[in-house]
């Protein structure tokens, strides 16, 4: 999203040689460059890490209305979307927090699946090699069964879902 001249192009492309193309995206663009890149886009990898706005800002640093707003838009014009889920402990893994996902989702009618990826620590080397203080130190990762539940919980509203783990 932060170089949509470029993507369009390769997405374009790829189009052109039957490529299967997908797009990653947390969302949080001007819907008219999801848009434009929705013309030659297979697939959308989407991710959504907390429906709550007030706890989305203090997590993420902006509000998710554009993302969900977009969101919905994408649903609109584009047949295959997957929802990926961040699962982090304190952050967004409450029951509520489930819920208020699933509610939310299901009124995506474009939805293909949900990914549940958990919380790891992959990153925090990263942060050590740039000298930078690991942000998330405190949080705990989640057990197998702990994840399980959560896809559990969303299967059992009737969506298709996996984990990443």
């Amino acid at each position: 999203m932060s170089q949509p001249d470029f993507a369009a192009a390769v997405l374009r492309a790829c189009k052109e040689q039957n490529i299967h193309t997908s797009v990653e995206t947390c969302g949080y663009a001007p819907w008219e460059t999801l848009e434009r890149l929705a013309r030659s886009t297979d697939l959308f990898l989407y991710d959504l890490k907390q429906m709550d706005p007030v706890r989305h800002e203090q997590w993420t640093g902006v509000s998710n209305q554009l993302i969900l707003r977009n969101l919905e838009e994408l649903a609109r014009i584009h047949a295959q979307i997957v929802v990926r889920y961040p699962l982090i402990p304190g952050a967004n893994d409450s029951h509520r927090d489930i819920l208020d996902l699933i509610q939310y989702i299901r009124g995506v009618r474009t939805l293909q699946k949900v990914e549940i990826s958990p919380y790891h620590r992959y990153g925090e080397l990263k942060y050590s090699l740039l000298g930078r203080p690991y942000p998330l130190r405190a949080v705990q990762v989640l057990s197998e069964e702990q994840v399980n539940e959560v896809v559990s919980l969303i299967r059992s509203h009737g969506l298709d879902c996996e984990s990443l783990h």
